[in-house]
């Protein structure tokens, strides 16, 4: 089916515009409703427009002449939206149906509104999306842009895509009641760390959007940027996503994670897989402790503007990054350049399977150090802080000036010695 996935701004469209247009990845631009423009809700090709325009600068004009910059109720203006309309694969939809789905969409969702479309091609699969920036502002009234509900552009889309005979989501489609259970499942809905459905595969080979993907990605980020449960769930509210506790009676307590601007793509925690759960979260912020990383704010500001760019990569890749940190408890680039170390010393005698996982493990290593070192994500050396597990009497060292904890155990001649004469009175009390 169609996808429409929605981004809410609140910054100038300088940044969007760079991002959408950057290394020339556009194949087309169109606009509608701009100060050159004539007629109402025409869509013309960019080379209609006039020498020198930009259509960032623009929206940001009549923001402003309109005072819908500024914010509202103690909250930061929503000074543009972001939606991106994905086709479905499998429709092997033409570049001409796409610009026609995109147009009747936006000329009847948006009427009155400036808007800028951006196509790409830029997936695996080559498949045409439409990117559509739609400024805050009414040109007809000058108020702020208001949806009484979020879905229902989703229900319309939906719609326009049936009447061009394009696959599509049924709304009204009833669901088949759930066989009744006596008493919550006190097993995982799956075992597996991290689930993928066949939908969600099909779309990751296709090169398409999939918005499981891009919650998981959120959560995975928000989550080794937290020190605890209160921490990681204002984390994931600041990357857009809120988080509610399932109200399901046939499954263990869970979390369901819902996107901020897309209510409609909300998911229990399990379903994302094991270690996504209420339960597995819980266990993992008490095992935890204090978060050792010193650059958590810098990080936490990076997944917010891969979020806001729509940046999916960028923040998938910062999320696997974070996760690996985490399971090798590195807070430093030396730190990793140290986990590598050893792990090319176990590979240079593993065999077999062994062998194989190392050289993957490697690999991954070099991946993450390579993303977080040319971003400046990470301290070249470990800091002053408090370890991330809490120190246990003679089985964890303090962290070195490397980032990286060691467990060791204690050599004989650090072990507790007995006072000559106690081991005395012991000897003779035999």
């Amino acid at each position: 089916m169609a996808i429409l996935k929605q981004i809410a701004g609140h910054t100038g469209c300088a940044r969007i515009k760079h991002y959408l247009e950057r290394g020339g990845r556009a194949i087309e631009r169109e606009f509608m409703n701009f100060y050159w423009q004539l007629g109402e809700n025409e869509i013309e090709p960019a080379d209609h427009a006039p020498e020198g325009f930009d259509w960032a600068v623009a929206m940001d004009a009549t923001r402003v002449s309109e005072n819908n910059h500024l914010p509202y109720n103690g909250r930061l203006a929503r000074t543009f939206k972001h939606f991106v309309i994905s086709p479905d694969p499998k429709d092997r939809i033409t570049f001409d149906e796409l610009k026609a789905l995109a147009h009747t969409w936006l000329t009847e969702e948006f009427p009155d509104f400036e808007a800028a479309i951006v196509y790409h091609d830029d997936n695996d699969g080559h498949i045409p999306h439409a990117h559509i920036v739609v400024n805050n502002t009414n040109l007809k009234t000058g108020r702020r842009m208001h949806t009484d509900d979020a879905r229902d552009l989703n229900r319309d889309l939906q719609k326009m895509a049936k009447a061009m005979e394009l696959a599509h989501f049924d709304d009204d489609r009833k669901r088949a009641l759930a066989k009744s259970q006596i008493g919550p499942s006190k097993t995982p809905r799956t075992h597996q760390a991290i689930h993928y459905s066949r939908a969600e595969e099909r779309i990751a080979r296709e090169g398409g959007y999939s918005w499981l993907s891009d919650i998981r990605s959120r959560v995975d980020a928000a989550k080794h940027l937290s020190a605890d449960v209160v921490e990681f769930k204002k984390n994931l509210e600041t990357l857009g996503v809120t988080v509610e506790d399932s109200k399901s009676r046939r499954h263990r307590p869970d979390w369901v994670f819902k996107l901020a601007d897309q209510p409609t793509c909300r998911v229990c925690g399990e379903k994302l897989g094991a270690l996504y759960g209420r339960t597995e979260l819980t266990l993992f912020f008490n095992r935890q402790g204090r978060n050792a990383l010193s650059t958590r704010g810098e990080l936490l500001d990076h997944a917010k503007t891969a979020v806001t760019l729509n940046d999916l990569s960028e923040l998938h890749e910062l999320a696997r990054s974070l996760s690996l940190c985490s399971r090798h408890h590195i807070v430093s680039i030396r730190g990793i350049d140290e986990a590598i170390a050893r792990t090319e010393k176990l590979a240079s005698s593993a065999e077999g399977r062994r062998s194989i996982a190392l050289s993957q493990q490697i690999e991954e290593l070099k991946r993450a150090k390579d993303f977080l070192a040319t971003r400046n994500l990470l301290p070249l050396r470990g800091t002053a802080t408090a370890p991330a597990k809490p120190e246990r009497t003679g089985r964890t060292s303090p962290r070195g000036d490397d980032g990286v904890y060691r467990n060791t155990h204690p050599s004989s001649s650090s072990r507790p010695t007995i006072e000559p004469q106690r081991r005395d009175a012991v000897e003779r009390g035999r």
